[in-house]
């Protein structure tokens, strides 16, 4: 959503807002759209993977810490530790 506003706003800058007075070129427009777009999705996929699996890591150590905190529990009480 974010990368389709940068876009649309990008073309919309550089096609209405000419520099220096000279009439504005859409240069931009194809690299936007074939190079920009895709970038921006790929980021924001791989920050949602991220947050997914720290997410996960989290979850991971409530579970693990008590069973971690259990076996050593019982290893020191059977002097094995």
């Amino acid at each position: 959503m974010w990368s389709s506003a940068i876009t649309i706003v990008s073309v919309a800058f550089f096609a209405y807002v000419p520099p220096h007075g000279q009439t504005a070129a859409t240069d931009w427009t194809v690299p936007a759209f074939a190079v920009l777009l895709p970038l921006f999705g790929l980021v924001w996929w791989g920050f949602q993977r991220r947050e997914g699996a720290l997410r996960d890591l989290a979850q991971g150590a409530q579970v693990g810490a008590p069973l971690l905190n259990t076996r050593q529990g019982v290893l020191e009480k059977d002097g094995l530790l």
